[in-house]
């Protein structure tokens, strides 16, 4: 990591590199989404040099990002370390300190508490960039963890054109959630499938 930090440094001085010179937190946001999709691409493709490589990709994101943290003195990439192992030792208190937990079901709800009482709500941390199938599937989740009956609390709302459609979808993410689906990755999949399909017919 040492050699990787080092290299983006010069990569970002004077005598570096004009295009890594003037790059932003604002212009590598989509360059840090594009990453993290192609890892998950790579995953997919079961290819582990492929997988090994995105991986690099998305770890020069957190190294540039870093770097230009540390040239604005903000915060350097020893701190975005020591942040994510103090982050797990203290969502994990079952490993690290005195609470139980018996099964996954019982680490999220740890998990859950712990965010709630650094966030406020459960629901504060989830990117507000994500995918809306996504976003809506962490939000269910992260809802029954904490034994929150949103379909009821939604029962008692008067919704408009816009929000029924939206209220539909909800209720399509939560059948998925039922069987353990991922919606977002089950529409991918169904697209990729029509896109075969018409590859086919092409041909």
């Amino acid at each position: 990591m040492k050699k990787l930090l080092d290299i983006m440094r010069t990569l970002r001085s004077d005598k570096g590199c004009p295009w890594d010179q003037q790059q932003t937190f604002e212009t590598l946001k989509e360059f840090t989404i594009e990453e993290a999709y192609e890892v998950i691409d790579a995953i997919d493709s079961k290819d582990p040099s492929a997988h090994c490589e995105e991986l690099g990709d998305l770890l020069l994101q957190i190294a540039f990002q870093a770097v230009i943290a540390e040239e604005e003195e903000l915060f350097d990439y020893e701190d975005v370390e020591k942040g994510i192992c103090s982050k797990l030792i203290t969502r994990h208190p079952h490993v690290f300190g005195e609470e139980k937990a018996e099964s996954a079901q019982d680490v999220l709800k740890l998990w859950n508490s712990s965010k709630k009482k650094e966030k406020g709500s459960v629901l504060d941390s989830i990117p507000s960039k994500l995918p809306a199938l996504m976003k809506a599937s962490k939000m269910i989740k992260r809802l029954h963890a904490t034994s929150n009956n949103i379909e009821e609390k939604l029962g008692n709302e008067d919704l408009n054109e816009n929000e029924l459609i939206g209220k539909e979808l909800f209720d399509i993410v939560l059948k998925a959630k039922e069987k353990d689906i991922d919606p977002e990755f089950a529409l991918q999949d169904f697209l990729k499938k029509i896109s075969r399909m018409e590859e086919r017919s092409d041909g």
